[in-house]
């Protein structure tokens, strides 16, 4: 009840629901917004305009992401794009590509590098063991979900 989660957002945001998002996270919500620059139709700065958050499509970054002490180490996303306001999380080469602001009483964070997340091929095979690295990228996933649920962000 208290988390919301964009995934690759495309749909319209008629300025009624970008206002129920206000209200919700100014209430103490928490909203993710995963996106990516392969995304070509996304709307997530439409939702994103309230909070001065954007994420900026003509920079596209790749390498190593840097990520909090604590956090997995050694994930590589191969396209990236800038995010612009908020309190930077995850950079590459120095350019944050996740961020999160406080608004009110809750938060609204926004990853640029969503197509690391993205499994084209999930379910189609089940004898796939994770290793070392893509252990990494779950434990990202889930290091991420909880900051932002426990407000720790």
């Amino acid at each position: 009840g208290d988390g919301l989660v964009f995934l690759y957002p495309s749909g319209e945001v008629s300025l009624a629901f970008r206002q129920q998002l206000t209200e919700f996270v100014e209430a103490g919500g928490h909203v993710l917004i995963v996106d990516s620059p392969t995304n070509t139709k996304s709307t997530a700065n439409t939702l994103l305009h309230p909070f001065d958050l954007q994420i900026e499509r003509s920079t596209q970054l790749a390498g190593r992401l840097e990520t909090p002490e604590g956090w997995p180490a050694g994930v590589v996303v191969e396209t990236a794009s800038e995010v612009r306001g908020g309190d930077p999380i995850i950079r590459v080469a120095g350019h944050a590509v996740a961020a999160t602001t406080h608004f009110g009483a809750g938060t609204i964070t926004v990853i640029g590098f969503g197509s690391r997340f993205t499994d084209v091929k999930m379910g189609v095979i089940g004898d796939v063991i994770p290793d070392v690295s893509l252990r990494n990228v779950y434990e990202l996933e889930f290091q991420l979900l909880r900051s932002i649920l426990s407000d720790a962000l």
